[in-house]
């Protein structure tokens, strides 16, 4: 017998389809080179060594996407950050009850919950 989801992974399903629709519309439009190189080094450097670790990896990866198709380019950005962060509620990583992480925020405490990885694709 099945039961019905959680609320919570109702909730965070729907963020995350939102979120589907965002990458996608926003693939359309926005190409990755859009993307600051400097500033972003710059900002990791100021949270840690694994958002350096990670922006490091991150930015050669958007050059090489930047000629992909759409499905390529949701693939690669969705299996770069599924392979870097584990799901973990705020209370576990920030110790409050809801913190909406920037993308390198979540890359430097290599987890976050539903909105931090949605937010970071």
């Amino acid at each position: 017998m099945r039961h019905p989801p959680h609320p919570v992974t109702a909730t965070c399903r729907t963020l995350m389809r939102r979120a589907w629709l965002a990458c996608v519309l926003s693939a359309l439009s926005i190409s990755p080179l859009a993307w600051n190189v400097e500033r972003m080094s710059q900002a990791a450097q100021r949270l840690g060594p694994h958002a350096v670790a990670g922006v490091r990896v991150l930015q050669p990866l958007l050059v090489h996407l930047t000629e992909a198709d759409d499905a390529a380019r949701l693939d690669g950005v969705n299996g770069f950050f599924n392979r870097r962060l584990a799901f973990r509620d705020d209370r576990d990583v920030w110790h409050v009850g809801d913190f909406w992480a920037s993308p390198l925020e979540t890359l430097q405490q290599g987890m976050g919950d539903c909105e931090d990885f949605a937010i970071a694709k």
